[in-house]
């Protein structure tokens, strides 16, 4: 039986997706893959965590929306350094705590779906990140693929490795 190495992911700004490498070929990993999973995160005062099409249908059962919050776009906030963390009922969430929350649950998923814990994964990433352009880009895209890192092993990834979007 041939044995997964790696995920590749696409954390993209609307929909991200997983697919899996093996030894000699990669594979899509069916709805995982395309169209993906909404970069949609519903959190709530009870520590709820749900991701993707799950938490926009929990949005929108109309709780107290003093009570949960539904975010999108995270990838455009990777590259500014004055967007730190988060707050709300006490708890506080970085900028690579939230984002972890949608990579923990693309790998939840492919593992599941492939009876294995990988470890290894390859993320693309924009030649530019949203806010990274002018003259503090080293600074700034460097910041972002940091980010980008720390929330792949929160997400429970040992090995992480980057590739630019237009190659991968």
């Amino acid at each position: 039986m041939r044995q997964p190495i790696a995920y590749g992911i696409d954390f993209g700004t609307s929909n991200s997706s997983i697919a899996v490498s093996y030894r000699r070929n990669e594979a899509p990993l069916d709805e995982l893959t395309d169209p993906g999973v909404p970069s949609l995160l519903y959190l709530d005062d009870v520590g709820l965590e749900l991701v993707g099409d799950t938490a926009a249908q929990q949005y929108l059962l109309g709780r107290d929306p003093t009570q949960n919050r539904l975010m999108s776009s995270l990838k455009t906030f990777l590259a500014d350094d004055l967007f730190t963390q988060t707050a709300s009922w006490g708890m506080t969430w970085s900028l690579e705590d939230l984002t972890k929350f949608i990579l923990r649950d693309l790998k939840r998923q492919a593992d599941e779906r492939l009876n294995a814990d990988i470890k290894r994964v390859l993320i693309g990433y924009p030649v530019v990140f949203v806010g990274a352009e002018g003259d503090r880009f080293e600074t700034l895209q460097t910041l972002a693929l940091g980010r980008l890192e720390e929330a792949a092993r929160l997400a429970g990834f040992k090995e992480v490795e980057f590739l630019d979007e237009p190659t991968a």
